[in-house]
């Protein structure tokens, strides 16, 4: 809930200004959202957007897959530099698979700099809308700023 203010001075709690307007049969832009408050609710709404985004990005994998992606790359990223490091993880996943090391490893590697690219798209762009939302003093800017 924000508070919702008539002519600048506290009136009542709220998120719809004609619904609160239409009580007192007053007109709707004597209302205002207290700008502290929209702002609150419009970062927790991009926060929101940002981490349902992140999320799509692993959906399509199981937990215990995603879970290993760090060791993965680690393991992918070291083969890379040196073809004799112990890689057992990749190993076994090359092997199951009924392919290279060699090759998983450049898929591996490929898959997490496209993810890490992709990551950073998303809090870039998380990052921009909050420091856009901080500088803005009233609810009616802030009501442009959307995901």
């Amino acid at each position: 809930m924000m508070r919702i203010l008539r002519d600048g001075v506290y009136f009542s709690e709220g998120d719809d200004l004609g619904f609160v307007a239409s009580i007192d049969n007053d007109d709707p832009s004597l209302y205002s959202f207290h700008p502290d408050d929209y702002r609150a609710n419009k970062l927790a709404e991009i926060k929101s957007a940002c981490e349902a985004e992140l999320s799509a990005l692993q959906a399509e994998y199981p937990e215990s897959e995603v879970m290993s992606w760090d060791k993965q790359e680690r393991e992918a990223r070291a083969f890379v530099a040196d073809s004799s490091a112990s890689v057992p993880l990749i190993s076994s996943l090359a092997s199951v698979r009924g392919i290279g090391v060699p090759d998983l490893a450049n898929r591996i590697i490929q898959k997490a700099d496209a993810y890490t690219a992709a990551i950073g798209q998303a809090l870039g762009r998380r990052q921009k809308l909050e420091d856009q939302l901080n500088a803005m003093t009233s609810w009616e800017e802030m009501a442009e700023i959307n995901w």
